[in-house]
């Protein structure tokens, strides 16, 4: 189950590309502070999810180079951020540690 909170959520009329390309690198951003662009997601896969996003846009075409490098430049001074914040940052990502086998399951103490 997902719980999405729309608490401050509004409907606008249409977006700009400015709000949209912003929305694109927060989650860019986000994919690469959890690593997870790293193991999961290619960059076809990235470059693809940028395809169907642009969708059927009459400027997808043109949209389409230079948001991806945008996109894949996304992120780096807060990664530099992050660096010297947190030194003791796991560069892997912020991932959830393995759960921990209970004395039921057999696992030791």
């Amino acid at each position: 189950m997902a719980l999405i909170d729309l608490d401050s959520a509004r409907v606008l009329p249409a977006r700009s590309d400015a709000v949209c390309l912003r929305n694109l690198m927060r989650l860019a951003r986000s994919v690469r502070k959890l690593r997870v662009s790293f193991r999961a997601l290619t960059r076809w896969d990235r470059l693809r999810f940028l395809k169907y996003y642009l969708g059927d846009r009459p400027d997808a075409a043109k949209l389409l180079r230079p948001w991806a490098t945008r996109l894949a430049r996304s992120g780096f001074f807060h990664e530099l951020w992050w660096l010297l914040v947190r030194p003791d940052r796991d560069m892997g990502g912020d991932r959830l540690p393995a759960p921990r086998a209970t004395l039921e399951e057999g696992g030791g103490p």
